[in-house]
């Protein structure tokens, strides 16, 4: 199990707790903590010091961030199934024991799994994960009928924190590509090169709360073009994730995977190049549109078009 932290005091007794409070029990737990300044070092030294499981504890100084806390810390754990888990959320009592049921057996598989929802005082919210993520009947039974890379390209709906994976998947996702996240990377490389569970079961309280680093945001649609417009070039992430999937697995896909890969990768790098003059961007994203782009890679095709169109690129090639 790998567990990253970061100024987690205020949950990670919680977290922990219902850790090794697991029905079944992890063989190990591997802790990174990317230079707290609070007592979190402290804590979880104190909540492992007798564990009846392995343990392994490092503190980062200086800071690395997020995401390169998440892989230096699961790449330290040695088990057949490596499970990810937040500072700030609550494992279900049960999870460890109903995920090693569902993998049982599998190899190159990738499980994610829905979670309630819950505040900083711990009261539920009344959504699940699943359903701000917009994960909904139809995604969810395309994933169970082996098409999940259809909607992974089109939007991002595992979570990190409620995943699990085989060893042999978790050797064939890192290095994670500086362009991507690890969980929709390892989801990416599950539903390309081996499967990918969606497990409809809330086995976390997933926490939100202001201090999170990556987590789910609010739905209030003109917030999240706000966000959009702060986040930088995502078009250009997106289209280096993609060719980057292409590249350490394109061998393994079947001509069919390849193409809509190879047919988003195109998509977003086109978007990712739109024109500074309003009138030529406005005539690119409208054929793009047009030609069905818009709808097969982005949630809301129309919403994501008026975002290209009413954005000005910073800079555009051959301008």
């Amino acid at each position: 199990m790998a567990l990253t932290t970061c100024n987690s005091e205020r949950f990670i007794d919680a977290q922990l707790g219902s850790i090794l409070g697991q029905t079944r029990p992890a063989d190990e737990i591997v802790v990174g903590d990317d230079a707290s300044t609070d007592g979190t070092a402290t804590r979880v030294t104190a909540a492992l010091a007798d564990a009846p499981m392995a343990t392994h504890v490092r503190l980062h100084q200086p800071r690395v961030g997020y995401l390169a806390n998440v892989e230096t810390t699961a790449r330290r754990t040695t088990g057949d199934l490596v499970f990810f888990a937040d500072h700030d959320d609550v494992w279900r009592a049960d999870k460890v024991d109903r995920l090693i049921g569902a993998m049982a057996g599998r190899t190159m598989t990738a499980a994610f799994t829905n979670a309630r929802i819950i505040d900083d005082a711990g009261v539920p919210a009344t959504t699940d994960l699943w359903s701000r993520a917009g994960f909904g009947d139809t995604d969810r039974a395309a994933v169970r009928e082996g098409n999940g890379l259809a909607v992974l390209l089109q939007r991002r709906v595992a979570t990190g924190a409620t995943m699990v994976c085989t060893r042999d998947l978790f050797d064939a996702v890192f290095p994670v590509p500086d362009s991507a996240v690890h969980d929709h990377w390892i989801a990416l490389i599950a539903a390309t090169t081996g499967t990918l569970l969606a497990i409809d079961e809330p086995l976390i309280d997933y926490r939100l709360h202001r201090g999170n680093m990556v987590g789910m945001g609010a739905r209030n649609p003109i917030r999240r073009i706000r966000d959009r417009f702060a986040a930088g070039d995502i078009p250009g992430r997106e289209a280096a994730t993609l060719a980057a999937l292409i590249e350490r697995v394109g061998d393994r896909l079947d001509p069919a995977a390849r193409a809509a890969v190879e047919q988003a990768e195109a998509h977003h790098r086109l978007r990712a190049t739109l024109p500074r003059r309003f009138a030529a961007r406005f005539r690119v994203t409208t054929r793009e549109l047009a030609r069905g782009g818009y709808r097969r890679h982005h949630p809301s095709g129309p919403r994501s078009w008026l975002y290209d169109v009413v954005r000005t690129p910073a800079r555009a090639a051959g301008q």
